[in-house]
């Protein structure tokens, strides 16, 4: 239901192509067939084995939910690669199967002392998709891999090994270009046609670079406390452990020629006006149009630490005496403040959302309501 309609069928797609005339250009309705129809395409299929436990103790004042899965899906819908001279673009096809395993575990607390509530909640997934049998196939794309045996969606990339210090690191090393200079990212000379080193780095350089985009150890909890109408609420989240890929928008200095260079960037740059000192210390390669080819391709080199913890929501409120309540015709009034997503602790650049590292920033909103039941 994501695949689009009649992938069973081969489908004509109209469209205008331009033709010449003698020393006329035409532009004349045509069909063409562009995908390779797979008559016998059929549904994924799944199996599941979920192993769960929950527990009530102390009187109900601990609460524990516990849950194992194992499952294997087939005929998984792949893009099946075939030869470019047959014509077609690759078709979607049920070739691969894949393995996961996860478990997810929930704990909770409420209880009081005196007139103080208070209750605590907390839960922490996990799960680990390898792929099986995907007849034969490597399934590449800008920045990942899925191939048998291995994680889903693998990073896969240029493994860097630093940022070239002088001409001559330059000279002695495969490069990307002509156009590599000091101060850009140098790249491992990994593959050639003959599966050796080649001299070049090239597309055959590409290798696996650990981990995969999918998160691993997410996590979420919340904090409530009640005390003589006043009332606190904290709710968190987080992830444990991934690789996160931090984005040419976020430190690329000539990305387009309306965008002022990025913050984070400044006096962390290497320059022909640092000393050998600061260049060597620098995390960002040179301020260059003319090597971002080279210095921004998908690399380890931009895959960071993307754990963190988020706090999602603080509110503050007070809910007045019900004796006062009664006196203005109203069952209930409650004032509260409340601040949503106020800080995070992760290892992005100041401003970027660890939860959605697409471009989008981490912003901050208060909040002042009033709540009136009547």
């Amino acid at each position: 239901d994501r695949l689009g309609n009649y992938l069973y069928l081969s489908v004509l797609q109209f469209s205008n192509t331009l033709f010449a005339n003698g020393s006329e250009v035409e532009s004349l309705r045509t069909a063409a067939q562009h995908f390779l129809a797979i008559n016998d395409i059929t549904w994924e299929s799944t199996t599941t084995l979920d192993l769960g436990v929950d527990v009530s103790l102390f009187d109900s004042k601990l609460s524990i939910t516990a849950d194992y899965y194992d499952k294997e899906t087939k005929d998984m819908l792949l893009n099946l690669s075939i030869p470019d001279f047959s014509g077609y673009e690759d078709p979607t096809d049920n070739v691969g199967t894949m393995h996961t395993k996860g478990w997810e575990v929930a704990v909770s607390w409420k209880d009081h002392i005196g007139q103080l509530k208070y209750s605590a909640a907390f839960n922490m997934f996990d799960s680990k998709s390898v792929i099986g049998d995907i007849a034969g196939k490597r399934i590449i794309g800008d920045r990942t891999i899925s191939q048998e045996g291995d994680l889903y969606n693998a990073w896969y990339g240029y493994k860097s090994d630093g940022i070239y210090q002088t001409q001559e690191e330059v000279d002695n090393s495969a490069t990307t270009s002509d156009n590599v200079s000091p101060g850009d990212i140098r790249y491992v000379d990994i593959s050639g046609p003959d599966g050796e080193p080649d001299g070049i780095i090239n597309e055959l350089d590409r290798t696996q670079l650990g981990g995969s985009t999918l998160p691993r150890y997410e996590y979420g909890g919340n904090i409530r406390l009640e005390y003589k109408g006043f009332d606190l609420g904290l709710a968190f989240q987080g992830v444990g452990k991934q690789k996160a890929y931090l984005r040419s928008r976020y430190v690329q200095p000539l990305y387009s020629g309306w965008q002022l260079p990025p913050s984070l960037i400044d006096g962390n740059y290497w320059s022909v006006y640092n000393s050998a000192s600061e260049n060597a210390r620098a995390a960002y390669p040179r301020l260059s149009s003319v090597s971002k080819n080279n210095n921004y391709r998908f690399s380890d080199f931009w895959l960071i630490d993307g754990s963190y913890f988020r706090m999602k929501n603080i509110t503050i409120g007070y809910s007045l005496p019900g004796n006062v309540m009664d006196k203005v015709g109203i069952s209930g009034l409650r004032i509260y403040l409340s601040g949503n997503d106020l800080f995070s602790i992760d290892n992005y650049p100041e401003g970027i959302d660890p939860e959605d590292n697409a471009g989008y920033l981490f912003t901050k909103s208060y909040l002042v309501g009033i709540n009136v039941n009547l």
